[in-house]
């Protein structure tokens, strides 16, 4: 969990760190950000002849050459931000203007190199690469399925960790049925949020009864929770979900028909063979009886 929190953090905060400007700079950035190529050129190696410059610095160089079609020099300039060890945030994105640089000049070896780097660093851009005109040369590698594998997953952290990953089986499109086997309706379970969720969406079978609910792994606590909401408005708040031994246990606590408050738990036991069990059992005198208040079994649709 802390390392999704932390990737997360990284790339929020990544932007800011690459945006912040020596004011020495100030005119060639500005011409940069206005995409004056030539004129930003011109700008930053007057500049960095009496300046060391930053990573940063040199990458925007480096971009300005690229545009210009100075792809040699382009090149050189990249490899210079390299050296001065850029920020996170930072270095994929020079990782893959050397690619594309590469590419340029027809070098597919040195382009496969640097989309592989770049991939390995968090690129997280991957129509950019399949779209881009001077990456095409190296599209039909045997490299690259796992390239793409890669860059996908950099955007899409929560797939990357089995702690997310532990609800799948809930994930498809079911027929329900309660405990005597009669069809009570039917549920849908997707992917959603680049994998950090689920979206539930259910109907009945006689048609009175529509729902939704997203659930989620709670970042701070490392705990599982639902928030469900029905066609009447009727709003469910499950959470402590902990998944153990096949088992998907969540806390709830509810009003019931009585309008007593009672505490339960709701479940999800993933069975031997695919089927899903979900149940809810409730207590209103503190765990002393138990009542069952459904119990359903979901099937796969063939």
């Amino acid at each position: 969990m802390k390392k999704i929190t932390l990737l997360f953090l990284n790339i929020c905060f990544s932007g800011l760190l690459i945006a912040q400007q020596n004011p020495v700079f100030k005119k060639a950035d500005s011409l940069f950000n206005a995409q004056n190529y030539n004129g930003a050129k011109t700008e930053y190696e007057k500049l960095l002849k009496e300046n060391n410059g930053s990573p940063l610095t040199w990458n925007r160089l480096g971009f300005s050459c690229y545009n210009l079609g100075q792809f040699d020099e382009a090149i050189v300039h990249f490899n210079k931000s390299l050296s001065l060890n850029p920020a996170a945030g930072l270095k994929p994105i020079v990782l893959i203007r050397l690619a594309k640089s590469h590419g340029a000049k027809k070098d597919k070896a040195n382009a496969l190199t640097f989309l592989k780097n770049a991939a390995e660093g968090g690129y997280q851009n991957w129509d950019d690469v399949a779209n881009d005109p001077n990456l095409q040369l190296i599209k039909a590698e045997p490299q690259m399925a796992k390239i793409k594998e890669v860059i996908i997953l950099n955007g899409s952290p929560c797939m990357k960790d089995s702690k997310w990953r532990e609800f799948d089986f809930w994930i498809g499109s079911w027929n329900v049925f309660d405990a005597s086997g009669k069809p009570v309706g039917e549920n849908i379970i997707q992917l959603a949020s680049a994998g950090c969720a689920l979206l539930e969406n259910w109907s009945s079978t006689n048609g009175t009864s529509t729902a939704k609910s997203l659930t989620y792994l709670n970042s701070e606590t490392g705990k599982w929770e639902q928030l469900y909401i029905d066609n009447t408005g009727n709003q469910i708040k499950f959470t402590d979900g902990e998944f153990k031994n096949d088992v998907m246990k969540f806390s709830v606590a509810m009003k019931g028909p009585d309008g007593k408050m009672n505490t339960g738990r709701f479940v999800f036991e993933k069975k031997p063979n695919g089927e899903v069990r979900q149940y809810q059992e409730m207590s209103s005198d503190e765990g002393n009886t138990w009542s069952i208040w459904f119990d359903l079994i979901y099937k796969l649709k063939r």
